[in-house]
């Protein structure tokens, strides 16, 4: 039976997270008291949820005792497989919620926790899908042991280091974003040609998350998620009629009932 067992909050940014018997939350806002708490809240902030059976195998695997709530997470769960409730909606006690998008390990964690590679350890789990853009990749590829590139170097070496990274992970599907998106997993690439400058706006990359979320939680494999998204994404915006500038993310959620 799943079920929650721990609840907590941070009422500062990098303030240590509290347990607490109960929360409270609004809707678009999130968890009162949270610091992330606010007005038309960005979905990725207003509530976060891990399970505990993946803190309880980093403690086994690295020998180290965290609690739950180190880990920066406001909902500790037991029972559930969470990945998969993507796109779906859930209770939580008499709360429905709706999973957005997997919340990934991030350094601030890792060096909060001072623990051990924490994030190379996440990306040898499978059914991982990364979709970063040239800055974010070479900050990944810095925090996991490679060399540190400069965007410019990325941008010149994207396939090789596509390839590097995807030997070295290959159960993780990565969707490098760019002019034209690279899909590198299990030492094999897929390139999407048919990139457009309409996309290289904030919150495009947010709009290709969701749709590749949205497949997954409808049982699709996970790269063929991530190829049938890249195509639809670049696909809509290629139909978009307007001037590449004015393509915003909601034209292209618009777009994608017209596919």
């Amino acid at each position: 039976m799943s079920k929650v067992i721990k609840l907590g909050i941070a009422k500062n940014n990098n303030q240590k997270i509290e347990e607490v018997e109960k929360v409270e939350l609004l809707s678009e806002k999130g968890i009162v008291d949270d610091y992330h708490f606010n007005e038309n809240n960005d979905v990725k902030k207003q509530i976060t949820l891990i399970e505990s059976e993946n803190i309880d195998y980093y403690n086994d695997k690295f020998k180290t005792n965290y609690s739950y709530l180190e880990f920066r997470r406001n909902v500790v769960t037991k029972g559930i497989r969470l990945n998969d409730l993507v796109g779906k909606k859930l209770l939580i006690g008499d709360i429905e919620v709706k999973g957005h998008d997997l919340c990934r390990p991030c350094k601030h964690l890792e060096e909060t926790l001072k623990g051990k590679d924490i994030i190379k350890e996440f990306l040898n789990k499978k059914n991982i899908v990364l979709t970063p853009h040239p800055k974010e990749f070479a900050s990944l590829l810095k925090i996991i042991g490679f060399k540190e590139y400069s965007i410019k170097e990325i941008q010149e070496n994207r396939f090789d280091l596509a390839m590097e990274f995807s030997s070295k992970y290959p159960n993780v599907i990565l969707l490098l974003k760019g002019a034209n998106k690279i899909i590198a997993y299990k030492n094999k690439l897929f390139i999407d040609p048919n990139g457009s400058v309409a996309l290289a706006k904030g919150g495009s990359g947010d709009v290709l998350s969701g749709l590749i979320g949205s497949l997954l939680a409808q049982g699709y494999e996970p790269l063929n998620a991530t190829i049938t998204a890249s195509l639809a994404h670049t696909q809509i915006a290629l139909n978009y009629t307007g001037s590449d500038f004015s393509l915003t993310p909601e034209d292209l959620i618009k777009g994608i009932g017209n596919l």
